[in-house]
C-alpha cells in the first residue's frame, strides 16, 4: 500500500513533546524544566554538540522521568534526519520510546496527568514516525488504535492549555485531511473521532502565539509544513518559515524548507541566496559530523539543478 508521509495520522507530528512553563519559585520541578527548555532551544538553534551535554544533563536531573526519555528520543530523532549516521542513533532512539510507554501503558488515559498524556502520546507517535520513515506503512497504521484512547482525552478539551491545543489542531487538521485525500485511509479512521480541517488550522494558529518558546516553535514548523506540502500555499510557508528563522537562524532544516518553497515559487535568485546560507552554515556550525555537513547541501543541490 502506497502512504504520502504528509498524510499519516499518526501524525509525524506529534514529535516533539512540549513542557509546562516554568512557574516562579525555585523548586527541584523549575529547575528541572529550565534544563530541559535549554536542552531543545539548543537543539533547535542546530548545536547538537551542546545538545548532547545538556541531553545528559537532562538524564541526570529527571532519571526515570518522562522528560528524560522524551529527550532522548527527540535527540536521536534529530541526529538521524540531520544526517548523522551513527549506528547507535536507530537502537538509542527505538529503546527511549519503549521505555517511555512502558512506564505508562500500564495506565488508564483518564488516570494520567496533561504531561503523562504527551508523553505516553509522544512515545507511540515517534514509533509510528520512524516506521512511517522506513517505509513500514502498516506497521506505522497499526499504532492508531494504540495512540487513539489518549488522543481522545485531549480532544475532548483542547483548549484546556496550550500543549493540548497544538496536539488537538495536528489531529483536527491531518485526519480530516487524510480522510478527504486518501479514501483507501477511511477504515482506518472509522472508530477515531470526528476531525474539522479548519477548527485544527485555527487551534495551531492559536497555538503559535503561545508566549512558550517550545509550543509556538512546533506550531509554527507544522504550519509551515501544511502550507509547504499540503495546502500548496507556498506564500504562507514563507510567512511561517520566516518566523521561525528568525528565532532561530542557524537551524539548516528550517532553511532548507524555506529554500523548498522560493523554488516551488520559482524565485531562484532568492533560493540560491539560500543555499549559500545554507552552505556556510554547514561548513561553519560546530559539533556536526562529515555526513551532516553536506546531508542538505546535498540536499538543496538537488532542488537547484
Amino acid at each position: 500500500m502506497t502512504l504520502n508521509y504528509k498524510h499519516s495520522l499518526v501524525l509525524v507530528i506529534v514529535t516533539q513533546l512540549l513542557f509546562s512553563i516554568p512557574q516562579p519559585g525555585y523548586s527541584q520541578k523549575y529547575y528541572e524544566e529550565i534544563v530541559v527548555l535549554d536542552f531543545f532551544e539548543s537543539l533547535y538553534e542546530y548545536n547538537f554538540s551542546t545538545s548532547k551535554t545538556k541531553l545528559e544533563q537532562v538524564i541526570k536531573k529527571t532519571k526515570n522521568q518522562p522528560e528524560a526519555y522524551i529527550s532522548s528520543a527527540n535527540f536521536y530523532w534529530w541526529m538521524m534526519m540531520t544526517g548523522n549516521n551513527n549506528k547507535e542513533n536507530a537502537p538509542a532512539f527505538e529503546n527511549a520510546n519503549k521505555e517511555l510507554i512502558t512506564k505508562y501503558k500500564s495506565n488508564y488515559p483518564e488516570e494520567l496527568s496533561s504531561d503523562e498524556l504527551f508523553a505516553v502520546i509522544h512515545g507511540y507517535a515517534y514509533q509510528t514516525r520512524f516506521a512511517l520513515h522506513k517505509r513500514r506503512y502498516l506497521r506505522g497504521l497499526s499504532n492508531l488504535k494504540r495512540i487513539m484512547p489518549y488522543l481522545e482525552e485531549v480532544l475532548e478539551n483542547p483548549l484546556k492549555n496550550e500543549k493540548f491545543s497544538l496536539l488537538a489542531g495536528l489531529y483536527h487538521y491531518l485526519a480530516a485531511v487524510t480522510i478527504e485525500e486518501k479514501p483507501l485511509l477511511k477504515p482506518f479512521f472509522k472508530k477515531a473521532p470526528e476531525s474539522n480541517r479548519k477548527l485544527g488550522y485555527q487551534l495551531l494558529i492559536s497555538a503559535s502565539q503561545s508566549s512558550h518558546p517550545l509550543i509556538s516553535n512546533e506550531a509554527k514548523y507544522f504550519l509551515m509544513k501544511i502550507n509547504l506540502e499540503i495546502s500548496k500555499n507556498y506564500f504562507e510557508a514563507i510567512r511561517w518559515n520566516r518566523s521561525l528563522i528568525e528565532q532561530f537562524p542557524d537551524n539548516i532544516l528550517y532553511r532548507f524548507h524555506y529554500l523548498q518553497s522560493l523554488v516551488l515559487l520559482n524565485r531562484a535568485t532568492d533560493a540560491k541566496d539560500q543555499f549559500i546560507i545554507i552552505r556556510n552554515l554547514s561548513e561553519n556550525l560546530p559539533g556536526l559530523t562529515k555526513e551532516q555537513r553536506s546531508h542538505f547541501v546535498d540536499e538543496a543541490s538537488r532542488l537547484l539543478k
